[in-house]
């Protein structure tokens, strides 16, 4: 009796130092994250396959210069880093390829993708689907680089329902988190050093957004701490809308609501779990498209990825000369539409909601996130056939800095360090020209509308708090000058630092937004307010 009491008391004291750590933390933002360097990866062709088509997930062994990376052709590959890290601005050297070994041969259309290090010879690899089923048992393994050995391992869900297992192996397969701190770890993660999930829609029956589980070697079941399932998708922004109507009832076809968009085929990277004296968070990385979306946009040209239509006035016209799925190319009057464009975005969780997931006090779908655009500064990015792309993110405890695949038009390793100061500006968000045309024709408009917008003070510095009263919660964004968004507001995914508040009454809801804006430059910015699809704007002034 007395080693339980014992042991119930450590443990205890060890979740609640995690969670006094953790409350004097405050957020990741994309600001914080500042480009160091880093290497390129050589281009490993195996059985006729280019690492460049490889899913970017990564993980590296801690102590050491040796990383692993899966690669298309079903292997997973050893990377070891060059003798310094290439800085910004020059070329970077490249890791050299060391060790090979295949993965799932004997599992029909299972692949390696996600990886993990237990010891200098084994690891973990995951895989899941590329289509819609069946489900696979085997879609984790242990594999031994060195000597070739494997395991194979059958993971389901509580239920094993081939509905509920399908979801858990599209939702936690093919990737992993490594968990540097270690008193979390041992409290919410079963004092395993990783985390099972990547997550995001592939195809139907994926979630909506990141996943995450906790999974301990040998056992036949895992547990979410995070995940999206169908009717309770993640949201994103709401920059973005469907062709020719909502013929769908599913939340992820359809168009933005007052709250922002909802989370579509969109690629989730990776994640990462930040262990920093500063900073807190769970970071996943989000590619997805903004403009006109359609479900026959998947590969014909003027499509791109993630049923996004990257060039209207081509898909929608004989000019698309593909397979003209659905009779893409009859619906002439969609060509007006304006060319989209790619997201890179990155999420932010809050590993204290996870920990509540892990205690039974909310659902592993009532986690939010807060969004930024992933910072451009110092990369090349290409935007057009191949258009670059957000792979894992990797927490280098050791060197404290925020690794990132990126692939496309070759794969690199990115190195960012954690600059903690707001005074840094976001990146900018990047929107189909049409957005941006409209954004200006608000700020150059003189519209008021005192009635419904109250500003205080005006003008602010560095803070005001923005009143709406309005029939129902609106949508808030703010632009500036140049007519780019610089903050958005909604229930559920304020940014850090920026407070909302509502409150019923009288068949009004008073709607108040606290907006931080340390973080931008003096002038004139525009509060723009739809609520019921009417638009309020007002001008405010930030003077520092």
């Amino acid at each position: 009796m007395r080693k339980i009491f014992l042991m119930f008391f450590c443990l205890s004291m060890l979740s609640g130092l995690a969670f006094s750590q953790n409350n004097t933390k405050q957020l990741l933002k994309g600001r914080y994250l500042n480009v160091v360097g880093g290497f390129d990866v050589p281009n490993v062709r195996i059985d006729n396959m280019n690492l460049i088509w490889s899913r970017l997930q990564i993980d590296k062994l801690p102590g050491t210069n040796t990383w692993a990376i899966s690669h298309p052709s079903g292997y997973v590959l050893e990377l070891i880093e060059p003798e310094s890290l290439g800085v910004v601005g020059e070329p970077w050297p490249a890791m050299t390829e060391g060790r090979r070994q295949a993965a799932f041969t004997s599992v029909d259309k299972i692949s390696p993708q996600g990886v993990f290090w237990l010891n200098q010879n084994e690891l973990l690899t995951s895989g899941r689907r590329s289509y819609r089923g069946p489900f696979e048992p085997n879609w984790m393994a242990r594999i031994n680089i060195q000597t070739g050995e494997e395991i194979l391992y059958t993971i389901t869900s509580e239920e094993n329902e081939e509905g509920p297992n399908f979801h858990m192996m599209q939702g936690l397969g093919a990737g992993f988190v490594r968990i540097s701190d270690t008193a979390w770890a041992a409290t919410y993660a079963n004092g395993n050093a990783f985390l099972l999930g990547r997550g995001g829609y592939d195809v139907l029956g994926s979630p909506l957004g990141p996943a995450l589980g906790v999974w301990n070697i040998d056992e036949p079941h895992a547990r979410y701490l995070l995940d999206f399932p169908m009717d309770h998708p993640l949201r994103r922004d709401p920059y973005y809308t469907y062709a020719g109507g909502e013929a769908q009832q599913l939340l992820m076809w359809k168009d933005p609501d007052s709250n922002g968009g909802f989370w579509q085929a969109g690629d989730v990277g990776g994640l990462a779990f930040i262990n920093h004296p500063q900073v807190k968070g769970i970071v996943a990385t989000h590619n997805h498209g903004r403009g006109l979306h359609d479900y026959r946009a998947q590969g014909d040209g003027g499509s791109g990825s993630f049923f996004l239509v990257l060039d209207p006035a081509v898909f929608y016209s004989t000019e698309s000369s593909g397979g003209n799925r659905g009779d893409h190319e009859s619906d002439t009057s969609l060509a007006h539409y304006p060319k989209g464009v790619y997201a890179r975005v990155g999420h932010i969780f809050d590993p204290d909601h996870l920990a509540e997931v892990a205690q039974g006090t909310r659902q592993p779908w009532e986690c939010p996130s807060e969004r930024f655009e992933w910072p451009r500064a110092g990369i090349e990015w290409n935007e057009q056939d191949r258009p670059t792309l957000l792979g894992a993110v990797y927490w280098d405890n050791e060197r404290q800095l925020l690794w990132l695949a990126l692939g496309m038009p070759v794969v690199k390793l990115v190195a960012y360090e954690i600059v903690v100061d707001d005074s840094r500006p976001e990146e900018p968000m990047r929107l189909p020209e049409s957005w941006l045309d409209n954004e200006k024709n608000l700020v150059q408009a003189d519209i008021t509308a005192d009635d419904v917008i109250q500003v205080t003070p005006n003008p602010f510095n560095p803070s005001t708090v923005i009143t709406i009263n309005a029939a129902s919660a609106p949508q808030l964004r703010i632009y500036n000058i140049q007519g780019t968004c610089v903050a958005s507001f909604h229930p559920g995914a304020i940014a850090s630092g920026d407070t909302y508040s509502s409150l019923h009454g009288n068949a009004q809801i008073k709607t108040a937004y606290t907006w931080r804006a340390a973080g931008q430059a003096s002038g004139l910015y525009i509060v723009h307010a739809v609520v019921h699809k009417r638009v309020y704007t007002k001008r405010i002034i930030f003077e520092k």
